[in-house]
C-alpha cells in the first residue's frame, strides 16, 4: 500500500537516543567536554540534562519502535526498499534540498541511516495498522463525496522562465531567442534563478495562486508553444515560455479509487494509531520508569505548590 504522507518521528530523540548509544563506558563518563576557566563541564552532566529535557520523549520513541518491530514481526509485514527510498527523497526535499539536509543531519549529529531508520519505522507502523483496516466501496464512496475537491484538477499550466534583473536584459535575451538560440542553453547561462536555471527553467505543472499575479496572469493566458514579452514582477523580469496546458476537470470515484482507499485508510490509521499503542503497551507490559519517575516529580511540585497557596491563604486571613 502506498501512502502519501508518513508518521514523522522528530529528529532529536533519535539524536538523543544515538548520541548516549554511542558514549558509554566509564572513561567516557568521566569525559570532560568543556572548561569554563577553572569548571569543567563532564559527560555526565550533558548527559543528565539531555535526559531530563528529551529523555522521556526519546524513550518513548524507542518503546514505539520496538513495539512496532515486533508486532511487524508477527505479522509478516515488510516494507519494501523502493519505498524507504520515496519517502527519504522527500524527506530531503522537505528540507530544502541535499545541502540543507546535510546541515540538519550535522545539526543533530545524525546519519542519512538514523533517518532510513526512522522512515522504516514510520511506514512499518501504517502497514501494521492498515492491516488490521477493513474497508468497504461504501465507506470510500461516502469519503469520495465529502473530500471531493481533493480528487478535482484545476487548470494548470506548463512553463519554463527566464528570469533575469533588467528590462533591457530580458530584451537582449528574447531577441537572442528570437534569432534561434536554444532555450535551455541560455536560461543556464542569463537566468538568476538558481533552483532551476540548469533545468532550462522547467517550473513544471502549477495552478492558480501558485506563482506571484503578474507571473501567472501572463502565463495562464499565453498559448501552448509561445514565448512571453518580459514580464515585471518583484524578482526581475521574466521571459516565460509555456509548453503545456491541464484543463480543469471533475474526479469520478472509480478513476481515483485507489488513491481514495489510500488516503481513507491513512485517515484511518492516525485516527486509530493513539489507541493502537496505548494497547499494545498493555499488552507488552510496557514500564517507563522515566515517565514514572517525571510524574512523581510533577506530582510532588502540585503538592509544594498547594502547599505554599494554603499557607499564603492562611497568613492573609491572621492579618
Amino acid at each position: 500500500m502506498n501512502f502519501k504522507k508518513v508518521f514523522r518521528y522528530v529528529a532529536l530523540p533519535t539524536a538523543l537516543a544515538a548520541m548516549l548509544a554511542g558514549c558509554s563506558g566509564e572513561k567516557v563518563e568521566n569525559e570532560t567536554l568543556a572548561t569554563v576557566g577553572d569548571t569543567e563541564i563532564k559527560y555526565t552532566e550533558l548527559a543528565d540534562q539531555l535526559i531530563g529535557l528529551y529523555g522521556n520523549d526519546t524513550l518513548e520513541s524507542m518503546i514505539t519502535s520496538e513495539i512496532v518491530k515486533q508486532e511487524a514481526e508477527k505479522a509478516d509485514v515488510k516494507v519494501a526498499e523502493e519505498d524507504i527510498d520515496t519517502e527519504f527523497t522527500n524527506y530531503v526535499e522537505y528540507y530544502g534540498g541535499e545541502e540543507q539536509f546535510a546541515s540538519m543531519l550535522q545539526m543533530y549529529g545524525m546519519t542519512e541511516d538514523d533517518i532510513r531508520k526512522d522512515i522504516e519505522t514510520s511506514l512499518l507502523t501504517e502497514e501494521v495498522i492498515a492491516s488490521t483496516i477493513e474497508v468497504t466501496d461504501e465507506e470510500l464512496q461516502t469519503y469520495f463525496e465529502e473530500n471531493k475537491a481533493n480528487y478535482s484538477t484545476e487548470q494548470q499550466v506548463a512553463a519554463k522562465h527566464i528570469l533575469v534583473e533588467t528590462e533591457d536584459a530580458a530584451k537582449k535575451a528574447l531577441e537572442r531567442l528570437n534569432a534561434g538560440e536554444e532555450w535551455d542553453a541560455l536560461a543556464a547561462e542569463l537566468s538568476t534563478d538558481t533552483s532551476n536555471k540548469d533545468k532550462g527553467g522547467d517550473l513544471g505543472f502549477f495552478g492558480a495562486g501558485t506563482m506571484v499575479e503578474a507571473f501567472e496572469t501572463v502565463a495562464f493566458a499565453q498559448e501552448v508553444g509561445t514565448i512571453s514579452e518580459p514580464v515585471q514582477t518583484d524578482y526581475g523580469f521574466h521571459i516565460i515560455n509555456v509548453y503545456d496546458k491541464k484543463e480543469a476537470s471533475e474526479a469520478t470515484f472509480e478513476d481515483v479509487k485507489d488513491k481514495v482507499k489510500d488516503d481513507y485508510v491513512y485517515a484511518k490509521v492516525s485516527e486509530q494509531f493513539p489507541t493502537w499503542m496505548e494497547d499494545k503497551k498493555e499488552e507488552y507490559k510496557v514500564e517507563n520508569s522515566l515517565a514514572d519517575k517525571k510524574a512523581e516529580e510533577t506530582e510532588g511540585a502540585d503538592t509544594e505548590e498547594e502547599a505554599a497557596d494554603t499557607a499564603d491563604t492562611e497568613e492573609a486571613d491572621e492579618k
